[in-house]
């Protein structure tokens, strides 16, 4: 089995790597298909979310497909009017 490229959260200056994938979660509970395809069988999710903490709560900030290209693509693709980021309201850690 191939190990899976992590989601990045980026935290007081320095990125750390997630061993959960929120957005994951919001499809599921919002009953959607993701709309990336695996191009890589080390992203079988097809993209990487990159989050931040802003105030105790976890923010989307950018999603890149295509690995190993790094195409960034908008958030809006998933969340219309929301370009810049995404409060993660539908997550809870463990």
């Amino acid at each position: 089995m191939t190990a899976q490229i992590s989601e990045r959260l980026h935290y007081q200056g320095k990125e750390y790597r997630l061993t959960s994938c929120p957005l994951d979660e919001y499809f599921g509970l919002a009953h959607i298909d993701s709309p990336f395809a695996s191009t890589c069988t080390a992203l079988w999710r097809g993209y990487i979310g990159h989050w931040e903490i802003v105030n105790d709560r976890l923010y989307l900030i950018k999603l890149t497909i295509n690995f190993p290209d790094d195409d960034d693509v908008s958030l809006e693709i998933i969340f219309p009017g929301y370009p810049d980021r995404v409060f993660a309201h539908w997550f809870s850690p463990p």
